[in-house]
């Protein structure tokens, strides 16, 4: 997998945009990218007439080292696939309860829902705090998506 970092996207990009930009970067095709993921996004608003995204993208293209080969140094890197995450295999008498839906909470309860258990999620103000509120969050599927999970509030 090739890391390009520091590539910039207006604040109304399209999908389709980061996969032209990355294989305009590569100077590839845009089909000859395999996958093409997010990895980081940041925001860029050090001058008020040009606020933009600055995006960090993973990318996966058929013979990486060939490629690296024809481009200038700093171009892209090779990263490491991550590793799959592995869930535990134990039961529970009663479902775990995490106390607070804050982002933390909430991965934490999502994470145990992707493992196949039910949770108790107990919150006393409105779950989500800040997190809830952006469109722009990847892979955070939100409270509705998380079957098996019970809300109570205080």
């Amino acid at each position: 997998m090739l890391r390009l970092n520091n590539l910039p996207f207006p604040l109304d990009y399209q999908e389709a945009d980061l996969r032209l930009a990355a294989a305009k970067k590569l100077r590839i095709s845009p089909a000859d990218i395999l996958r093409l993921s997010l990895h980081r996004q940041s925001v860029d608003a050090r001058d008020k007439a040009d606020v933009h995204f600055v995006m960090t993208l993973d990318v996966s293209v058929r013979d990486e080292s060939k490629l690296l080969r024809k481009l200038k140094p700093g171009i892209a890197i090779r990263v490491p696939q991550p590793e799959p995450l592995i869930y535990g295999k134990g039961s529970f008498d009663t479902p775990p309860v995490v106390v607070g839906a804050g982002p933390a909470g909430l991965t934490a309860a999502l994470y145990a829902c992707r493992a196949g258990k039910s949770v108790l999620v107990l919150e006393k103000e409105t779950f989500g705090g800040q997190i809830t509120h952006s469109p722009k969050v990847e892979n955070y599927p939100g409270i509705a998506q998380m079957s098996g999970t019970q809300f109570a509030d205080w």
